[in-house]
């Protein structure tokens, strides 16, 4: 089989070896923005679904309280537990009934067990003698935690609590004031 291919003698340090080298080839140009915009793309929608909630963080006490209002769940009435959080007063005024509590019980591993879930009920009108802000915490389901173990009830419980302000997207953090509705 007979080779038609031409070849051009380029000495080297020469003006057309500098030429070829000098040069980007268009389809890497073309290609390379391409792939860099879809990155962008892709980076910014990943963030839009992508949640990172603001939150409180302050302790927990399961304590006895008077039982308001028993709770069907699965058959079964289960009476709902109480218990109290303190938090510092920075951000404490952002807090309102009705937001989502994540127990974490210090006995309990959360990795192991999981948390347990609660709703603000009330927030105290005063601070305590340690300036502290008394917010008192209904967890519907009990002891059940996100592993859905159920953990044993004793009184004086102790617990971190995440308080959950308000859930943002990420894309609000990178950019604030985007305006986008989630």
């Amino acid at each position: 089989m007979e080779n038609n291919r031409t070849f051009i003698p380029v000495q080297p340090g020469g003006e057309e070896l500098q030429e070829i080298m000098g040069q980007v080839p268009s389809t890497l140009v073309r290609w390379g923005n391409s792939v860099l915009l879809l990155l962008v793309v892709s980076l910014l929608l990943a963030t839009y679904f992508v949640s990172f909630p603001e939150r409180i963080t302050g302790r927990f006490q399961l304590e006895k309280a008077p039982v308001r209002h028993p709770v069907r769940q699965r058959g079964l009435t289960a009476r709902p537990l109480y218990g109290v959080i303190r938090v510092g007063q920075k951000r404490a005024g952002k807090i309102e009934p009705g937001q989502t509590v994540l127990l974490k019980f210090d006995s309990y591993p959360v990795d192991e067990f999981g948390a347990v879930g609660g709703k603000v009920i009330r927030i105290a009108d005063t601070s305590d003698s340690t300036g502290q802000w008394l917010i008192d915490v209904v967890l519907p389901n009990g002891l059940l935690t996100t592993r859905h173990q159920q953990l044993p009830h004793r009184t004086d419980m102790l617990a971190q609590a995440d308080i959950v302000l308000e859930d943002v997207r990420l894309i609000h953090r990178i950019i604030p004031g985007l305006g986008i509705a989630h």
